[in-house]
């Protein structure tokens, strides 16, 4: 396994045929070959990981230890939000948040498991902060990325050792309404449920 990491992580770094990022995340682009045309001006390379990746995969949990990799973890601070985002992603089949499938479809959380979901993902977070405590490490919040863009940039590309290219917001759409009562059936039944709990404060 290590083995096929490192070849990956080469590829990655040093292949010229190596598909670049995509410039738009629409739907007809999202899974094209995209040509590296300026592969000498790169000055810094990276991919995404998900959790359950890095579960997958402890060979490439080591070399990113080993490495010293910079990480960017981007995280949801509100857990409930988060969690509503994934249901909602399997019951539209919307992962991406370039349309607004589920712009009128409601979610019923299951009151016997929500604190357990919600919980689940909180220690998630907190478990990947901890695997790599001993890499460069920043920390950025969807909610502050979104609504604070230009700062939030200018933190990344700090970190990076990059020069701020005023890069453009990412064309990216919300894909669940703000209003929790707008997307949750079975609101008030949860906001019982939730009252006197450390998640309570995701309600607002």
């Amino acid at each position: 396994m290590k083995r096929i990491v490192d070849r990956f992580i080469d590829k990655l770094y040093n292949d010229p045929s190596f598909s670049a990022p995509w410039e738009n995340v629409a739907d007809e682009f999202y899974f094209k070959y995209h040509p590296r045309v300026k592969l000498d001006q790169e000055k810094v390379v990276g991919f995404q990981l998900m959790y359950e990746q890095l579960e997958d995969y402890c060979s490439l949990q080591d070399w990113i230890a080993d490495q010293k990799v910079l990480i960017i973890h981007l995280i949801r601070q509100n857990a409930l939000k988060m969690l509503l985002s994934r249901l909602m992603a399997e019951k539209t089949g919307d992962f991406q948040t370039i349309s607004n499938k589920s712009a009128h479809t409601k979610i019923i959380l299951d009151q016997q498991r929500v604190l357990k979901q919600l919980n689940a993902i909180v220690c998630e977070q907190e478990k990947m902060r901890k695997r790599f405590s001993g890499n460069p490490y920043l920390e950025i919040t969807y909610e502050q990325f979104f609504y604070n863009y230009p700062e939030e940039a200018k933190r990344i590309f700090h970190f990076l050792n990059l020069e701020n290219n005023k890069t453009g917001f990412p064309d990216l759409k919300k894909i669940n309404p703000e209003s929790l009562k707008d997307l949750i059936e079975n609101y008030e039944e949860i906001a019982n449920l939730l009252h006197g709990t450390p998640y309570h404060k995701f309600l607002e």
